[in-house]
């Protein structure tokens, strides 16, 4: 091993407890010297223990930032230049930081390895290397001599323990030797070390890489007070593939005056580092992309107020350039009163967490645009304030639905309600419960169940079910019952629910109440007016005006039993499926004249049902006429006056026989009296003038007798007309 001051091993630890540190401290070699190991948690007090003694190594574990790691070494490093510092991590992204910062070597702990054994081994290489010469005065201890040999064999088998492969180049950038991890047989290329030897760095260096190289050497020969450089480069792996390294470069100096012949570099292979940083680098833009695209303004402020960072919506609301934002006091973009309370809300944010609030961006041009700003305290890694991050919603549609909303609240003549899932507060009713429900808002506000005391008696029970429902699904509910005002009018109310919904959570219940009073009224007088026409004695029809054939639409059920025929089947031609062999064409023209017409007519017409018995029907039409005026249907009643229109027939006979009784019976009497009266005139006897006058009384009876049958069977004539036309025959008294 190479030499170090004798007596036992003395490790500084800091940090929290570790077994790995422990196990691995304890198994330092020689087994037969005592190890000493210290431990300490803070920094602070790991600077006040090497003040107190010397220690072999210092051993610290990674826990905190990057950047306090690299703080932490860097405090070691200036006061103890050549101690021995590992640091113990299972994050290998903070590798560059601490070797950047001083460390002596970076252990990253691994899964399916023994962290034991190789924290051991790499313990021993730095406890061996280390030598307190040049940082403190000499104990009395004195190193052993060793040939160059020796050391060289020493220094050989500490790189091939380190996990790094390590090479030297001469000055033309030939390989002169290669050391493989330790881990490993064959170089990160796949290379034998000895197939190196003699080749260019090219062979296995990334070309766009060389030049990066040359000019870390460059430094390094140039400048005397530069004792390490770094850089990246990718190097060709055995699989085919490149890989980024970060290689530290020290010069070789030899000679008089220390000239430098060549270098030494060791590879620390940085690919899962790329790779985290390329993820994020596509994360970042990703990210960038994203709040350039949303419609959300989104902006970041330090903690002095300042904008930072905005995306393309931020800069196109407010007018302004990026030149312009950069660096613009937030403040700036409100006036007034918005102002200020801007102000506050960032206050409020940096106190608690979060803050929200409203108000009217102040374009360049000096416009104006309603917005809504969430905003969060935005810290670093340790904890520190770094700004408010947020973003802003334009409202502007939303101010303008609120204030058509307030006006439909004002002017709608629905009640517009909003109550909580619980039902126990109501946090919005519209003015117009005040007229459907007699009672003032405030009332309701004050007392949410308030309004079911409204709801009538009959009904109460019901309703109440159905809001004991409401909770569990608001969508169903949709009740319509009678609400009693205080002054005893009663109006119909139709009452419907729908839920709104926060994040899956039932969050209000909303609803519309309308007053369906006349609507009801109107629909129970239609209900009975389709009563009155369905149960009505006679057939009811309706057609349409606009179709020449006066197409049926409607028929009740009586004009079915009259006819036998259902209403389809009348549809199309009704008259011609009634009409028959003995039908009128008289009465038909009757009726399509009036049809064609427009106007209101009547005729009593043969039909004949669908068994083919023939009946009367007194069929009036009469036209309908929209708000216009015009004729858009017609209604048909259809009376059967079959017995009327026989009875009358029966009347028209009696009078055929009365005329050819009337005839016989006052033929004699009016001829002898006749006779009686031209005998009197030629003799002049008193028997023949008292006979004509015998003759002329019989025949006065006789008239009188026949004019008694003659009104009785006018009576009955008049009578059966009226039965088939509807004309009055009763005479006024």
């Amino acid at each position: 091993m190479v030499a170090r001051s004798v007596g036992p091993v003395a490790v500084l630890w800091v940090g929290r407890e570790s077994d790995l540190v422990r196990n691995a401290v304890a198994a330092l070699e020689p087994a037969s010297e005592e190890t000493e190991l210290r431990g300490v948690e803070t920094v602070e007090r790991a600077l006040d223990r090497l003040s107190e003694r010397r220690y072999d190594c210092l051993v610290l574990c990674h826990e905190e930032s990057e950047t306090a790691l690299a703080d932490a070494v860097g405090s070691f490093r200036s006061r103890w230049a050549s101690l021995p510092v590992v640091v113990v991590t299972d994050d290998p992204g903070v590798t560059d930081a601490a070797l950047s910062a001083g460390a002596t070597e970076v252990f990253v702990t691994a899964e399916g390895r023994d962290d034991r054994a190789a924290l051991t081994r790499r313990l021993e290489t730095v406890v061996s290397a280390h030598t307190w010469d040049d940082e403190r005065e000499d104990d009395g201890a004195t190193a052993e001599p060793s040939d160059r040999a020796e050391e060289i064999e020493r220094l050989r088998t500490v790189l091939e323990a380190l996990p790094n492969e390590v090479y030297t180049l001469d000055m033309d950038g030939h390989f002169r030797s290669v050391v493989p991890a330790g881990d490993r047989e064959t170089t990160v290329s796949g290379y034998e070390p000895s197939e190196l030897v003699g080749e260019h760095v090219s062979t296995v260096m990334a070309d766009a890489d060389l030049a990066t190289g040359r000019d870390a050497v460059r430094e390094l020969v140039e400048d005397n007070g530069t004792e390490r450089v770094s850089f990246e480069a990718y190097f060709r792996t055995d699989d085919g593939e490149q890989a980024p390294h970060v290689v530290h470069v020290a010069p070789l100096r030899e000679g008089e005056g220390d000239r430098v012949t060549g270098t030494v570099g060791v590879l620390y292979d940085v690919s899962e580092r790329v790779e985290r940083e390329r993820r994020l680098r596509e994360k970042s833009e990703f990210v960038e992309l994203t709040l350039d695209t949303i419609d959300d303004a989104f902006y970041l402020i330090d903690e002095h107020g300042e904008l930072v960072r905005w995306n393309e919506t931020f800069r196109v609301v407010t007018g302004y350039s990026d030149a312009e934002l950069d660096g613009m006091d937030a403040l700036e973009l409100f006036e007034g009163t918005d102002r200020d309370r801007v102000a506050d809300a960032i206050a409020r944010t940096l106190e608690t967490g979060i803050a929200r609030v409203e108000a009217d961006f102040v374009r360049a041009d000096g416009s104006t645009v309603p917005f809504e700003f969430t905003g969060a305290r935005l810290t670093d890694d340790d904890g520190d304030l770094r700004g408010v991050v947020g973003v802003g919603r334009d409202i502007s549609g939303r101010r303008e639905r609120e204030q058509k909303f307030k006006q439909i609240r004002k002017h709608t003549s629905d009640v517009i309600w909003m109550r909580s899932p619980e039902k126990d507060v109501i946090s919005f009713v519209s003015e117009a419960y005040e007229d459907i429900w007699g009672r003032s808002t405030e009332s309701l506000l004050a007392a949410p169940e308030s309004f079911v005391e409204a709801v009538h008696p009959d009904d109460r029970d019901r309703v109440e079910a159905a809001l004991a429902e409401q909770r569990h699904d608001p969508d169903s509910y949709n009740e319509t019952y009678r609400v009693v005002q205080p002054d005893g009018e009663v109006r119909w109310v139709r009452d419907r629910a729908s839920a709104v919904y926060d994040d899956g959570e039932l969050a209000r219940i909303v609803g519309v109440a309308s007053d369906i009073t006349e609507r009801t009224e109107r629909e129970r007088e239609l209900q009975l007016k389709n009563r009155v026409i369905e149960e009505a004695p006679v057939g009811i029809t309706i057609h349409d005006a606009t179709d020449p054939r006066g197409t049926l639409t409607y028929a009740n059920d009586r004009l079915s039993a009259l006819t036998g025929y259902e209403a389809s089947t009348l549809r199309d031609g009704w008259l011609s499926v009634l009409r028959g062999s003995e039908t009128g064409p008289r009465q038909l023209a009757t009726l399509e004249r009036g049809m064609r017409d427009r106007e209101p007519t009547t005729a009593v017409v043969l039909l004949y049902h669908r068994d083919g018995t023939p009946f009367w029907s007194r069929t009036s039409l009469a036209p309908v006429q929209d708000d216009d005026g015009t004729v858009t249907h017609f209604v048909g009643f259809h009376q059967d006056v079959t017995e009327s229109k026989e009875h009358e027939q029966r009347v028209e006979r009696r009078l055929d026989e009365f005329s050819d009784l009337l005839a016989e019976e006052l033929k004699t009497p009016v001829e002898r009296a006749l006779e009686e009266f031209d005998r009197a005139q030629a003799d002049g006897t008193d028997d023949a003038i008292g006979a004509a006058e015998k003759w002329v009384e019989q025949l006065s009876r006789l008239i009188d007798d026949l004019a008694a049958i003659h009104s009785f069977s006018v009576k009955s004539r008049e009578t059966a007309a009226a039965m088939t036309t509807g004309t009055d025959t009763h005479d006024d008294q």
